[in-house]
């Protein structure tokens, strides 16, 4: 597996937001699992294609957790055919300590049986935190908005009978903030799959 570190990036709108979190510091690392160079599109392609499900309105919210996983459709349309998926206020019980053993969010396709199938399926995912932006110097009022921490990109690999084709991103959430992902999975760019999305708790408890 081959861990890669992504920059924090600011989309250019905002949601406005009735609740939400304070921001904390975080960075966020995408491990692929696959072969090593399988990166299907360059990474501002994924950014520019997903960072409007920024400013959407999410598919599922879930509170505090994802867990048990949760399969989204095998279709959507949602933000150039993605789909959106919110966490309000991650439990403390689903962050960690920064290590490689600590709590991370999981986003894989399963159930691809063959390797035509796999190797032409594109996993692509954004995660943003919400944040809180000031008032204007006009007087307007302050309002929440999705900042995208990490974006991915790869294409499923075939290897002894089973495709793999999943990521995670880990490394320092912060407890009581809220997360967005973004997941698109296509084949040609034309034939969607089912993603699943998890939030995990640290290995080592």
């Amino acid at each position: 597996m081959k861990i890669r570190a992504i920059g924090e990036t600011a989309v250019t709108r905002g949601v406005r937001r009735q609740s939400g979190i304070g921001a904390g510091a975080l960075v966020l690392l995408a491990t692929a699992c696959g072969a090593d160079g399988n990166t299907a599109e360059p990474l501002g392609a994924v950014q520019e294609e997903l960072e409007s499900c920024a400013w959407v309105t999410a598919d599922q919210v879930f509170q505090n957790k994802i867990d048990p996983a949760f399969v989204t459709p095998s279709t959507y349309n949602t933000c150039q055919r993605g789909y959106v998926v919110d966490i309000r206020e991650l439990s403390p019980e689903y962050t960690g300590d920064g290590s490689a053993t600590s709590a991370f969010i999981s986003v894989y396709v399963d159930g691809i049986d063959t390797q035509a199938r796999c190797e032409q399926t594109q996993l692509k995912t954004i995660l943003f935190r919400e944040t809180w932006s000031n008032a204007t110097s006009t007087g307007g009022e302050g309002y929440y908005l999705w900042n995208s921490i990490s974006a991915r990109d790869l294409l499923g690999t075939w290897s002894l009978g089973k495709c793999s084709l999943g990521l995670q991103f880990s490394s320092g959430l912060t407890a009581g903030d809220s997360y967005r992902i973004a997941v698109s999975a296509l084949r040609r760019r034309l034939i969607s799959s089912s993603v699943t999305i998890k939030t995990n708790k640290p290995t080592d408890e």
